[in-house]
């Protein structure tokens, strides 16, 4: 994590700038506010579809319970 540089009061340039990760997300949030920069991301987007899943079936549960329940004999 590299923290900010801020410019010295003495540097030889005519115009400092310091931008960090707060002023690309609060641009990005306010053309999202204002429509400019909208986009939908669903299950049909092959790389994220999988991941916005859900809901699952009987086939995707993959534990064993037996072990648990032997114990719970004892």
């Amino acid at each position: 994590l590299k923290l900010l540089q801020y410019p010295v009061p003495d540097s030889g340039q005519m115009l400092d700038f310091l931008i960090s990760d707060y002023t690309f997300n609060t641009l990005l949030y306010h053309f999202h506010r204002k429509g400019i920069f909208a986009f939908r991301i669903g299950p049909e987007i092959p790389v994220v579809g999988d991941l916005l899943n859900l809901t699952c079936t009987a086939d995707d549960i993959d534990f064993d319970l037996s072990l648990e329940l032997q114990d719970n004999k004892v």
